[in-house]
Protein backbone atom coordinates (compact mmCIF):
# COMPACT_ATOMS: atom_id res chain seq x y z
CA UNK A 1 0.00 0.00 0.00
CA UNK A 2 1.47 3.89 -1.07
CA UNK A 3 2.57 5.56 1.91
CA UNK A 4 2.34 8.93 -0.08
CA UNK A 5 1.08 10.92 -3.22
CA UNK A 6 3.73 11.85 -5.01
CA UNK A 7 4.23 14.68 -7.58
CA UNK A 8 6.17 15.04 -10.96
CA UNK A 9 8.75 16.94 -9.28
CA UNK A 10 9.71 14.00 -7.27
CA UNK A 11 10.41 11.83 -9.87
CA UNK A 12 12.21 14.65 -11.82
CA UNK A 13 14.58 14.99 -8.84
CA UNK A 14 15.79 11.80 -8.82
CA UNK A 15 15.59 10.98 -13.05
CA UNK A 16 17.80 14.62 -13.55
CA UNK A 17 19.97 13.77 -10.37
CA UNK A 18 18.92 17.39 -8.90
CA UNK A 19 18.87 18.69 -5.18
CA UNK A 20 16.91 16.40 -3.28
CA UNK A 21 17.02 13.36 -5.24
CA UNK A 22 18.66 11.02 -2.37
CA UNK A 23 15.19 12.22 -0.30
CA UNK A 24 12.93 12.02 -3.32
CA UNK A 25 13.89 8.37 -4.23
CA UNK A 26 13.05 6.97 -0.63
CA UNK A 27 9.60 8.44 -1.22
CA UNK A 28 9.40 6.94 -4.79
CA UNK A 29 9.75 3.09 -3.52
CA UNK A 30 6.37 3.04 -1.97
CA UNK A 31 4.55 6.13 -3.59
CA UNK A 32 1.41 6.61 -5.63
CA UNK A 33 1.07 8.92 -8.60
CA UNK A 34 -1.73 10.61 -10.25
CA UNK A 35 -2.41 9.88 -13.52
CA UNK A 36 -2.04 13.52 -14.73
CA UNK A 37 0.95 13.56 -13.10
CA UNK A 38 2.26 10.15 -14.79
CA UNK A 39 0.78 11.63 -18.01
CA UNK A 40 3.28 14.72 -17.60
CA UNK A 41 6.07 12.21 -16.95
CA UNK A 42 5.40 10.23 -20.26
CA UNK A 43 4.96 13.18 -22.11
CA UNK A 44 7.75 14.96 -21.11
CA UNK A 45 9.93 11.59 -21.52
CA UNK A 46 8.26 11.55 -25.42
CA UNK A 47 9.23 15.53 -26.09
CA UNK A 48 13.25 14.55 -25.28
CA UNK A 49 12.98 11.27 -26.99
CA UNK A 50 12.82 8.84 -24.92
CA UNK A 51 11.65 5.38 -27.28
CA UNK A 52 8.45 3.56 -26.06
CA UNK A 53 10.93 0.97 -24.44
CA UNK A 54 12.40 3.52 -22.04
CA UNK A 55 9.34 5.41 -21.35
CA UNK A 56 7.49 1.52 -20.67
CA UNK A 57 10.56 1.15 -18.36
CA UNK A 58 10.32 4.61 -16.76
CA UNK A 59 6.56 3.64 -15.30
CA UNK A 60 6.93 0.66 -14.92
Amino acid sequence: MPICVIDTSAVFADLNEETGAEEARYWLRDAAISAINLQEIVSKAVDKGVPAEGVSELIA
